[in-house]
């Protein structure tokens, strides 16, 4: 029996290869539920009528965004939340396929319309069939442009595309440096878009280098944020004192913070180290992410704290549902990574929040931060640089504060708030539709 892990070898071709076109006898005829609030006649929505115009009188489009879930609130699923909003607020027709969520009401309530798929697998007879059920999809809904943001996803819509001679459009979002072949192979796929967009220079530049992707195929769009929700203005004291509580902060304590995944390259080691130097004992380290390996990792650095004589100065925590609020309980946020990201969006917030902000000079994370206007950048795994950055940054007068939180959010608004990312990609799929 097939299980959910991508592991059928009978199969491996389908996706190293390329597999081939996806045929009606082989594929069960199923008619996809799509979850909306008022379903629209295929052609029209709210925003335009059957004459094919929108009210701007543009030719209108419709754009399906493939990925695996509507489930966490991650930066994946507000992508394309925010996306699919702007697509139906342009006039366009905006579908997404996934397997569903509690986000799938969001996405409904902005215009929006869900084809449940089962696309969170990489289970390769799972995305076989999802194929042939999108391929039916794209025919029903007359799609335009199929846009996928996941390899598993990516896979189906690319068979789908080859067979409905549509447009596949793909997002990037970086490769480990350490990632097995079997992983490169299978997330090849998001190479294969016409154009792919990836999140950041850095990404560019690894889809150029490590899978000879074309310059001329790449489209930089950086993920963009509520910059609204993170604004300083928009933070109430009572939810800041609530955190500090739960959390255990007392008011003489200097925060630093280190958001993102609990994991191996993140720079946890360097971070502690750099604090002992300080030799400061008002210092708190806020550790925040998910854990990944079963709490192994969280060992390892708890270990490391207590080594350094920190243990009683560290907070980890798995999960936060008011990141606004954790962000402005940070003297100084923290991306210490010894592996290059291809983004960081942490570091985004808590810029749009005022924070300073300290990364590794290398990744996505140098195209976040505007040296000496926003944060600082330092040499990655420099100990002796992230304590002098520690320093200055922890040394800042109230003024100084002031004036790089009205310097920060401003930067964020312009180059990384969710409206700019919307127009960047309403600008490539109108670019699209101009060429078929």
């Amino acid at each position: 029996m097939v299980g959910d892990s991508f592991t059928v070898f009978p199969l491996r071709n389908f996706w190293l290869k390329g597999g081939r076109s996806v045929t009606h006898d082989e594929l069960p005829d199923m008619t996809l539920k799509l979850d909306h609030n008022t379903a629209p006649a295929a052609g029209t929505t709210a925003n335009h009528d059957a004459s094919g115009r929108n009210r701007a009188g543009q030719r209108t489009l419709t754009v399906l965004q493939v990925l695996p879930a509507l489930e966490d609130p991650g930066n994946l699923e507000h992508t394309v939340l925010s996306v699919a909003a702007a697509v139906a607020e342009a006039g366009h027709r905006s579908i997404v396929a996934s397997a569903g969520g509690p986000f799938v009401h969001t996405l409904t309530r902005a215009g929006a319309t869900h084809a449940t798929l089962p696309l969170d697998t990489d289970n390769p007879l799972t995305l076989y069939k999802n194929a042939g059920k999108m391929a039916k999809l794209i025919k029903r809904e007359q799609v335009d442009i199929i846009h996928a943001f996941a390899p598993g996803p990516a896979w189906s819509a690319w068979w789908a595309a080859r067979r409905t001679k549509r447009t596949l459009m793909t997002t990037f979002h970086g490769l480990s440096e350490h990632a097995s072949d079997m992983s490169r192979r299978y997330a090849s796929v998001l190479t294969r878009g016409n154009p792919v967009v990836a999140v950041s220079r850095f990404a560019a530049s690894q889809l150029h280098k490590e899978f000879g992707v074309s310059a001329d195929n790449i489209r930089v769009v950086y993920p963009g944020i509520d910059v609204d929700r993170f604004d300083p203005l928009s933070v109430s004291t009572d939810r800041i004192v609530a955190l500090a509580q739960r959390w255990r902060l007392g008011d003489g304590h200097v925060v630093v913070m280190v958001p993102g995944d609990l994991a191996p390259g993140r720079g946890h080691d360097v971070l502690l180290e750099a604090v002992r130097r300080l030799g400061r004992d008002d210092i708190c380290c806020l550790f925040m992410g998910a854990e990944g390996d079963d709490g192994h990792y969280r060992r390892t650095v708890e270990s490391l704290a207590a080594a350094s004589g920190l243990g009683g100065a560290v907070r980890i925590v798995d999960r936060c549902d008011d990141m606004p609020a954790a962000y402005t309980l940070a003297d100084v946020v923290v991306c210490p990574s010894t592996e290059p990201q291809a983004f960081n969006v942490p570091i985004i917030e808590a810029q749009a929040l005022g924070r300073p902000v300290i990364g590794a000079d290398h990744g996505g994370v140098r195209e976040a931060i505007d040296p000496e206007w926003t944060g600082w950048l330092v040499a990655p795994n420099n100990v002796r640089a992230l304590t002098e950055a520690l320093e200055t940054a922890l040394a800042l007068s109230m003024e100084e504060r002031t004036r790089l939180t009205d310097v920060s959010h401003g930067y964020i608004r312009e180059h990384f708030s969710k409206e700019a990312l919307c127009a960047r990609s309403l600008k490539i799929y109108r670019g699209l539709a101009a060429t078929r």
